[in-house]
């Protein structure tokens, strides 16, 4: 359990608190890091196929036909293709380091709180559903 709200659910927030996600998603980063040298069955449970995985990109294109906006359809597209071409084929995507990954950090899963009255913090997250290893 983590005390707090959803980031998605307040208002307004200072820019501080988006540092402070991304300092908190670095740390987790390091963490999942040590989980992965630490203990092997981690590791392996984290290779599995997820759709947030980048190296998966392209198989969101059976999804573009559904994209209305013939404008956009293309850009999405063009990026798609460019990914596949520069980052998969091309093996840019060697060059990136792996790692487990949350895969899901955003506004829904981070868990903020002002429990010091000194303005709100990240004070956790939730939701690793979607944990998967990926470029990092």
């Amino acid at each position: 359990w983590v005390d707090g709200i959803p980031l998605s659910s307040t208002k307004y927030f200072p820019l501080e608190v988006l540092v402070d996600a991304g300092v908190y998603l670095g740390r987790m980063c390091h963490a999942f890091d040590e989980l992965a040298t630490s203990d092997a069955s981690a590791l392996e449970l984290s290779k599995r196929y997820h759709a947030w995985d980048g190296r998966n990109l392209v198989d969101v294109m059976r999804y573009v036909e559904h994209i209305d906006d013939l404008e956009r359809r293309k850009l999405v597209t063009s990026v798609i293709a460019t990914f596949r071409q520069v980052i998969l084929d091309g093996g840019e995507g060697n060059k990136f380091r792996m790692g487990i990954n949350h895969a899901d950090f955003n506004d829904a899963n981070i868990i903020v709180s002002d429990d010091d009255h000194s303005g709100l913090r990240v004070a956790g997250a939730i939701d690793f559903g979607d944990t998967v290893y990926r470029y990092v």
